[in-house]
């Protein structure tokens, strides 16, 4: 009796991930490569790490399973930056006049402490 190989064709999505991947990958190289302070190491590191989503995204589209959990990683890795990215921003924003209060607070404790 003589197998025949069966190709399952990818779902729709998959495809549409897969072209969705490849042009937020292109736009982020194009990013790197415009930009002059990260240094030639600085845009190999990100040009691999951009060229590993785009063979995480092919593993997946061929129904792989170690490529769909790598490109899920690989996605909420990058969330997980973008959220810190956010806070540190808020951080160096406001910082100041976090400090300022708590300083304000802690003299009126001072004050109330010496009254007791």
């Amino acid at each position: 009796m003589e197998r025949t190989a069966t190709t399952a064709r990818p779902p729709a999505a998959l495809t549409v991930a897969l072209v969705i991947v490849a042009v937020e990958t292109v736009a982020e190289v194009t990013f790197v490569l415009t930009r002059d302070d990260y240094g030639p190491g600085g845009k190999a590191l990100v040009g691999g790490l951009l060229a590993c989503k785009i063979l995480l995204a092919v593993s997946a589209r061929r129904l792989q399973a170690g490529g769909a959990l790598g490109l899920l990683l690989f996605e909420l890795v990058g969330i997980l930056v973008a959220i810190a990215v956010v806070c540190i921003a808020i951080a160096v924003q406001f910082g100041g006049k976090i400090k300022a209060l708590f300083e304000t607070a802690d003299g009126e404790i001072d004050t109330v402490d010496s009254n007791l």
